[in-house]
């Protein structure tokens, strides 16, 4: 059987984070564009990825209006920050989920209940769900 790989847009300005995000979900089967700046709402645009995860804390634009934009461009966006207090901000900007970082276990868990909502099978969660 083949299997079509999930694309992924990640959106984090902290580049030793990037590269780490972008060899963990590439092990776990996710075709990864990584960009370190709101450029990559246009291009997700032109892209289309399924999913996109999005730092709140990014060195040229709100996050929030970088998930906002994505959303609207009919993305599902996981809110990934270290920033507590914009977890509202997120949700209301209609992100699908919040995850306070560091926790990459929860990230992998969401990233697999989202995939099984929008693909209805399961994803690929850290717990191998």
């Amino acid at each position: 059987m083949t299997t079509t790989r999930r694309r992924l847009l990640l959106v984090e300005d902290d580049a030793s984070g990037r590269a780490a995000l972008v060899d963990l979900l590439t092990l776990y089967g996710y075709d990864v564009h990584a960009a370190e700046d709101a450029a990559a709402a246009e291009f997700a645009f032109r892209w289309c990825p399924h999913i996109a995860i999005v730092d709140l804390g990014l060195s040229d634009r709100d996050g929030t209006e970088v998930v906002s934009r994505l959303v609207a461009q009919g993305i599902h966006v996981v809110a990934f920050s270290g920033w507590h207090h914009l977890r509202g901000d997120a949700l209301a900007a209609g992100a699908d989920a919040f995850v306070l970082k560091p926790a990459v276990p929860e990230l992998m868990d969401v990233l697999g209940r989202l995939e099984q909502r929008i693909f209805g099978r399961k994803g690929t969660s850290a717990s191998g769900r």
